[in-house]
């Protein structure tokens, strides 16, 4: 094994450095403190037996553990440059990926359409006159000019293509490519954020257009189009700049593009969209840096001549002087088109490996944060429980049959329980209530929905805008606020995949077990059993409180990626879970007579603990050693090993490795071929 796959914690003395200290190979970082974190290496370092750069590969493993980013197989498929290579340049081309992205409506098909015209032909003129290049299927509405009749305009037929008022007019992810004399443009299509089905239809849509991109390695250009005229900071509008700024590795950011549509209306320069797109991004996304510029990232386009074009060709009676106006339309806009293309070609490609990784990150540091909590908390209360047993030993004179009932003495185990489908529960104060199962006291969520059939909710997360398409909230579309079955609001219900059962286990471990047995069957003397019965017990504390400090380090380690390569703030992914049994402890405390704070008071330090092993993970990280994605794998690898509670990390590996194994369509069809080897 190279030092890169060595373990992420280590054991150092208080202010010193590992024996050989940290080289250019890699090593030990360690600061003032002790905090350590092993086999992370220096910038550049370099693998001892080949000399080459040491492997971060998504293929890679750690021992005996599935790497999370197993399903992450990329490669460029390119299917149609594969059953076209006789059109095709006998050297091969640079290819150059964008995807388009925007609310529904905002005009993404209408502009993949227009740029094939504005490539084929020099005038609206010539296109008029010439059979002008229909992509992808239209659809709109005209008032007659004498009659003000409804007039129905259809311009071709595609299954891919939506014709349901306020749906998403794009069903699935649809690539076009653009081949020229010097290059490959592959325009991707995406079904439009803001569908009339809700918030549901919008997260099915994006997972949909994230799978897509699984068959590209990169992406020049990702442009977010917009109405120009756009004046409503809507849900939809939010979901769609959240979601991308979420979604995407913070280097994608120098590949961002805006594209406003119907530009006309704005004098094709920034409007009202331009400065609601500034604000949203300046107020939530910082981190991203991203700052709106006219021809750099700002793009203003007006796409109405190639629906005068489809018009025209239905039959619609535009006047003669009409064509004046679209003629400048289409000249405005086919040079804005070409200078933001040029604009994106110039650009270093994003990898999306890397966006992939951080996705797959997010979604499977989610899955840990609540276990990484309750596993703590259930670590302190069996520290606590074995250190009153001692002191119980150490203040009395403990008879033969009383150290023999210690020997056997037990604590619980926290069983994590995978449900088959997730269950849709109640965290309000009626609807919760405490209970005693297998002698410990928890509290229990009133159950609503079993089998919840809505998927990709958040776990354990409270007021989840989903929620709402549950059948507790949602009867035949009808949506209400208060749940059906208890009456409670949908801002307290939440998603649960997991249940946690106490299991008993023995304290002391089996071979000291035997250990002490044979001390009793010698006849030894009180106070000899005594002392071994008190070191075995020490020696679990001491074990279960390394388990509880390499959580919480790895937890920083966490938060330090994500943070590290997302656009937004990820340090405080525990908290949500860390104020959910906070709440719990409280209500123990007020409804059981003599119930201890201790717990409690815990869980409130944990917030600021977190906070501290950041700051240390920063320290490390500023003194040269790297941090990367990859190392998530050998994060999980060790909390797998844990001698107490590794079990159930790996529970949870498991599930989620299961969870995340897809295949990925892929669907190509020819935009325009200008090669000239037609």
């Amino acid at each position: 094994m190279n030092k890169y796959a060595r373990k992420i914690f280590g054991k150092g003395k208080k202010g010193r450095k590992s024996k050989d200290g940290p080289s250019a190979e890699g090593g030990d970082g360690y600061d003032d403190s002790g905090f350590v974190i092993a086999g992370l290496p220096k910038e550049g370092s370099h693998d001892e037996e080949d000399g080459e750069p040491m492997e971060t590969s998504s293929e890679s493993t750690v021992q005996g553990l599935n790497s999370i980013f197993k399903w992450l197989s990329l490669k460029d498929t390119d299917e149609c440059r594969k059953q076209n290579q006789k059109t095709a340049s006998k050297k091969a081309l640079p290819k150059y990926n964008i995807l388009l992205l925007g609310g529904s409506g905002a005009g993404k098909s209408t502009t993949i359409n227009s740029f094939a015209n504005y490539e084929k032909y020099p005038t609206i003129k010539d296109a008029v006159k010439n059979k002008f290049v229909e992509l992808i299927s239209s659809s709109f509405k005209l008032a007659h000019p004498e009659t003000d009749e409804e007039f129905c305009i259809e311009s071709g037929h595609d299954a891919n293509e939506s014709d349901i008022l306020g749906q998403s007019r794009t069903k699935d992810p649809m690539a076009y490519r653009f081949t020229f004399a010097d290059k490959i443009i592959r325009l991707i299509d995406t079904p439009g954020m803001g569908d009339a089905r809700g918030l549901k239809a919008d997260k099915e849509n994006f997972e949909k257009i994230l799978e897509y991109l699984k068959n590209y390695e990169t992406l020049h250009g990702i442009i977010i189009m917009m109405k120009s005229n756009e004046t409503l900071n809507s849900t939809a509008f939010n979901y769609c700049i959240t979601e991308l700024f979420s979604r995407l590795h913070r280097s994608a950011s120098e590949n961002i593009f805006f594209c406003f549509t119907f530009s006309r209306n704005t004098f094709y320069r920034a409007g009202d969209g331009f400065y609601l797109l500034n604000q949203v991004l300046n107020e939530e996304f910082p981190d991203a840096k991203l700052e709106l510029k006219s021809k750099v990232n700002c793009f203003f386009i007006d796409n109405e001549a190639y629906r005068y074009l489809v018009a025209k060709k239905a039959g619609y009676p535009f006047e003669t002087d009409q064509m004046a106006e679209f003629a400048v339309a289409w000249n405005k806009s086919a040079d804005q088109t070409r200078q933001m293309f040029s604009r994106i070609i110039e650009k270093s490609p994003h990898n999306l490996l890397h966006t992939f990784k951080l996705n797959m990150a997010q979604n499977f540091i989610a899955e840990l944060a609540e276990p990484i909590v309750r596993l703590q908390k259930n670590i302190f209360s069996n520290m606590n429980t074995i250190e009153r047993q001692k002191q119980s030993i150490e203040r009395d004179s403990s008879t033969i049959d009383e150290l023999k009932k210690t020997m056997h003495m037990t604590i619980f185990d926290m069983k994590m329980v995978v449900l088959e489908a997730p269950n849709t529960v109640c965290a309000s104060n009626k609807c919760r209530e405490i209970v005693l199962v297998n002698g410990v006291r928890k509290v229990d969520l009133k159950k609503c929905c079993i089998a919840c059939p809505v998927e990709d909710i958040p776990t354990r997360k409270k007021g989840e805008l989903l929620l709402k398409y549950c059948e507790i909230f949602n009867k035949n579309g009808n949506i209400s606020n208060n749940c059906r079955e208890c009456g409670c609001s949908w801002k307290v219900h939440l998603h649960v995949k997991h249940e946690y059962q106490p299991v008993q286990k023995k304290v002391i471990d089996p071979v000291v077990e035997k250990e002490l047995k044979s001390l009793l069957d010698s006849k030894k003397s009180s106070d000899c059993i005594s002392r071994k019965i008190i070191e075995a017990l020490e020696n679990t504390v001491r074990e279960l409180n390394e388990e509880m400090e390499h959580i919480q380090r790895a937890a920083a380690c966490f938060g330090y990626l994500l943070n590290k390569h997302s656009n937004s703030s990820c340090n405080q992914f525990i908290e949500p879970h860390l104020d959910m049994l906070i709440e719990e402890e409280k209500m123990k405390i007020k409804f059981i007579k003599g119930y201890s704070d201790e717990t409690l008071m815990m869980l409130v330090s944990l917030k600021d603990k977190h906070g501290e092993h950041v700051k240390k993970i920063e320290k490390v990280i500023a003194d040269g050693y790297s941090m990367e994605l990859e190392d998530i794998d050998k994060l999980a690898h060790e909390l797998c090993q844990l001698k107490h509670s590794g079990q159930q990390f790996q529970t949870l590996v498991n599930q989620f490795l299961k969870d995340n194994e897809k295949k990925v369509a892929h669907v190509e069809r020819v935009g325009l071929d200008m090669s000239g080897n037609q």
